[in-house]
C-alpha cells in the first residue's frame, strides 16, 4: 500500500485556476503525501446539486479539462473512480474514501472551511466524521462539529466557484472566464458558447423579459425612465414602448440647470410619443452644496460628479411613486464592467434591462427599434468635463465589448487597466453585504 492521500472532491464543472493553485500548493506543503483530485461523476452531479442538465459539462471533458490544466505538476493526480463508478454506485463521499483506504495506508478529506458544518447532513455523515481525518484549506466562519478529527492550512480559495466560471461563460463574458479559467478550460468554453450577437432575436427576448418582469414585480404599473437623449436611456425607453404600450412609459428629463443637449431628450420623448416631465434639479443639487459648505464640509469633485446622478435617481423615484411606477435602470454592460457609474445614481434602479448588452449591442438593438441615428449613436459624455466618455476611460467602447465577449485584447497594459477598473468596482453590482448571525450546532 501506498502512504498517504489527500482526496480533493468537487464537481470541477469547469476546473477553475484556484482549484488547480490549490492543489499545488497542498502539494508543496505535503510533498509526501499524494494530492488526488476526484471529479464526481454525471449523475451525481445532476441528480444532488440541482445543476440543469445544459450546465454540466460531461465525466470525459471535465476529466480531460482538469488532467491538461494540472499538467505535470509533481505530487497531483487526477482520478476517475467516482465518474467510473468504481468507487461507488452513487458517488457517496464514504464510499469513495473507503475505495482509496485500500490503496493508502492514510486517507485524508480535503475541504473548505465552510464545509465541515455540512458533513453531518452527507450520506453516513456521522460515520464519515467518526473514522476519518480531514485537511481544512483555512476560511473564516468556521463551523466544525464535535470530535472532527482535522488540521488547517491556510490555502487561499479566492474565485474556486466553478458556478461562477459557468454564469459568466453563459452569459458571454470571457473576460472573466479567462481570468478564472485555465488556459486549456477558457479555449474549450469559448469554442462550446462562442458567442454570436443576433439584434432580432435578443429584440424578441428583452420585449418578454420587460413583459414578463411587470407581469411579476408590478402588474399595471408604469416604466418611469431618466431621459438623457443618448443611446442607452433611448433604447430602455424604446423597448418600454415595445413592451407595455406608450401609455405605461413615463420619461423624465432632469437637466442641471441648462443642458446643452437637452434637445435630444426631448426629440426622444417625441419620436416615441411617451408622456414626459422635465425636473431641473440645480437647485435641489445646490442646495445640498450649501448645506455641506455650512457645516464646514470641503467638497471633492467626486461628490461634485456623483451627487446630480443621486439627486436624479431621488427623483425618479419620486416621480415613480406619484405615478404608479417602477424605475428602470438604463446602465449597459460595458459601463458597469468597468465602474463608469454612480453607485445609487444612474446604477440605481427596480430592474436593468441593458444590464447584460455591452455598448456596440445597445447600439444594434437601437438601430432595429427604429431610434434616430443621432440618439443611438450620440458620442457619450458626463456633461461635466467637456470630454467624451471614451476620452475619460482611456479607450473605445468597441475594444472594451470585444474584450468582454472575447477576453481577447492585442495592448496587456490595457488589459492590466480594465482588469484593475473591474476589480474595483465590482462591489458596484453586488447586493449590500451583511452579516450573518453566529450559530451553534447542538
Amino acid at each position: 500500500m501506498k502512504g498517504e492521500a489527500l482526496l480533493f472532491f468537487g464537481a470541477f464543472n469547469p476546473p477553475t485556476v484556484s482549484h488547480v493553485r490549490a492543489a499545488a500548493e497542498l502539494a508543496a506543503r505535503f510533498p509526501d503525501r499524494d494530492v488526488i483530485l476526484i471529479p464526481s461523476k454525471d449523475s451525481y452531479i445532476s441528480g444532488w446539486k440541482g445543476y440543469e442538465k445544459n450546465d454540466i459539462l460531461g465525466a470525459e471533458v471535465r476529466l480531460s479539462l482538469l488532467r491538461e490544466a494540472v499538467g505535470d505538476i509533481p505530487g497531483i493526480f487526477v482520478s476517475d473512480c467516482e465518474c467510473t463508478g468504481e468507487a461507488g454506485a452513487y458517488g457517496y463521499t464514504i464510499d469513495t474514501v473507503s475505495w482509496f483506504k485500500k490503496k493508502y495506508e492514510r486517507v485524508s478529506i480535503v475541504m473548505g472551511d465552510e464545509k465541515p458544518g455540512e458533513v453531518v447532513t452527507w450520506h453516513r455523515g456521522r460515520e464519515l466524521i467518526a473514522d476519518n481525518h480531514f485537511v481544512i484549506l483555512s476560511r473564516e466562519n468556521r463551523d466544525i462539529p464535535e470530535n472532527f478529527d482535522y488540521e488547517s492550512v491556510d490555502i487561499s480559495l479566492d474565485g474556486i466557484s466553478s458556478t461562477a466560471l459557468r454564469e459568466a461563460a453563459g452569459a458571454g463574458i470571457f473576460s472573466e472566464v479567462r481570468e478564472k479559467a485555465p488556459e486549456n478550460v477558457y479555449r474549450y468554453l469559448r469554442r462550446k458558447m462562442e458567442y454570436n450577437f443576433d439584434a432580432e432575436k435578443n429584440l424578441t427576448h428583452v420585449t418578454e423579459e420587460i413583459r414578463k418582469w411587470f407581469d411579476e414585480n408590478g402588474s399595471g404599473c408604469n416604466a418611469v425612465i431618466g431621459i438623457s437623449g443618448g443611446k442607452d436611456s433611448s433604447v430602455s425607453a424604446a423597448f418600454c414602448v415595445r413592451a407595455l404600450g406608450i401609455e405605461r412609459v413615463i420619461g423624465v428629463r432632469m437637466p442641471n440647470g441648462v443642458q446643452p443637449d437637452i434637445d435630444s431628450a426631448v426629440l426622444l420623448c417625441k419620436t416615441l410619443g411617451i408622456k414626459s416631465f422635465e425636473i431641473n434639479i440645480k437647485d435641489s443639487v445646490d442646495a445640498v452644496y450649501r448645506a455641506m459648505e455650512e457645516a464646514g464640509i470641503n467638497i471633492t469633485a467626486q461628490t461634485r460628479i456623483n451627487l446630480p446622478p443621486r439627486i436624479r435617481m431621488s427623483t425618479l423615484y419620486a416621480v415613480s411613486q406619484s405615478n404608479n411606477g417602477r424605475v428602470i435602470n438604463t446602465c449597459n454592460l460595458s459601463e458597469d464592467y468597468i465602474g463608469y457609474s454612480t453607485r445609487y445614481g444612474d446604477a440605481a434602479g427596480d430592474f436593468a434591462i441593458l444590464g447584460g448588452y455591452t455598448v456596440g449591442e445597445v447600439k444594434a438593438m437601437g438601430k432595429l427599434l427604429g431610434l434616430p441615428d443621432e440618439l443611438v449613436q450620440k458620442t457619450p459624455s458626463d456633461g461635466l468635463t467637456g470630454k467624451s466618455d471614451e476620452d475619460n476611460i482611456g479607450f473605445t467602447y468597441s475594444v472594451l465589448d470585444n474584450y468582454i465577449r472575447t477576453g481577447e485584447i492585442g495592448d496587456e497594459a490595457l488589459k492590466i487597466k480594465i482588469d484593475e477598473l473591474h476589480k474595483n468596482n465590482i462591489f458596484k453590482l453586488k447586493p449590500i453585504p451583511y452579516i450573518n448571525p453566529v450559530q451553534i450546532m447542538l
